[in-house]
């Protein structure tokens, strides 16, 4: 959880119990697990999302994952990544077009990001980090199906724990 601190992040919804995620745009399991977690908050609107995005599965990652966080709303380009997932022309992953370069404040935060999990030995995700209502950290990678996810998620305590800064769109620069 302390490494959280350096990290950027989408904020997705207001909820007082915070669950982050690092994801990469073109990861096929973490598309299925934000297909799931959409349906879950349907029922728990008190959970909060914080989208870590990462560019490090495919040749074009790092630029769609750039295209995320430069854009005018990163949340919105988020959902159009994963709401698109495997739509693009010759393209099975995110459904968000590679931006055409990905500037140095970008490029620092995906570095950061990909350091807090390197810096843990963790190189599967999606991974999800929450602080658990026994009060310990509790992390899992990769896929889960939504039973699980909504068993795993009952017990995530309100708070803000971990920390890390908001991404900022490009209108709010």
């Amino acid at each position: 959880m302390n490494d959280l601190a350096d990290s950027s992040w989408i904020q997705d919804g207001t909820g007082s119990k915070i669950v982050y995620l690092f994801f990469d745009p073109n990861c096929p399991y973490c598309h299925h697990v934000f297909d799931s977690l959409m349906k879950i908050r349907k029922d728990s609107p008190d959970l909060q999302f914080r989208w870590i995005p990462l560019g490090m599965l495919g040749s074009n990652s790092t630029a769609k994952a750039g295209a995320i966080i430069q854009a005018p709303d990163p949340l919105k380009a988020f959902m159009t990544n994963e709401k698109n997932y495997g739509f693009l022309n010759s393209d099975t992953g995110g459904g968000i077009l590679p931006a055409k370069q990905v500037d140095a404040a970008s490029q620092t935060i995906l570095v950061e990001n990909l350091s807090i999990l390197q810096g843990q030995n963790l190189y599967g995700i999606p991974v999800v980090v929450f602080q658990a209502d026994d009060g310990k950290p509790f992390y899992f990678s990769g896929q889960r199906s939504e039973a699980q996810l909504r068993e795993i998620l009952a017990h995530v305590e309100a708070g803000s724990f971990g920390g890390g800064q908001p991404i900022k769109g490009q209108q709010n620069k």
